[in-house]
């Protein structure tokens, strides 16, 4: 099952978060403690030419669902792994989280 989703980052109103991912599993009933390597990560600011942070597929970036509800279409979990700046430098992401609602 494929997800995107995409929003306000928590740092600044002009920053946002774009994650996809794939999962293993269908999100068709409740879940618990998934995780991918197969995913996409992107920072970014309305202002800026170009993203802030994003992944790349020679480096590790995961994501977990820690819950998924599926009577409330809530799902919480975490992100980690390599990102690469504008420059090519590398970062570390570590103990990003989210909470969405997924329909």
């Amino acid at each position: 099952m494929d997800i995107t989703f995409f929003g306000p980052s928590a740092c600044s109103v002009d920053t946002g978060l774009v994650i996809s991912a794939y999962l293993p599993v269908a999100l068709d009933r409740d879940r618990f403690n998934i995780t991918t390597t197969q995913a996409a990560f992107y920072y970014y600011d309305h202002n800026a030419p170009e993203d802030i942070l994003d992944s790349r597929s020679e480096a590790v970036f995961s994501i977990s669902v820690g819950s998924f509800i599926y009577a409330t279409g809530v799902a919480t979990g975490t992100f980690s792994g390599k990102v690469f700046k504008a420059n090519g430098d590398t970062v570390i992401v570590s103990e990003g989280n989210y909470k969405v609602y997924i329909k």
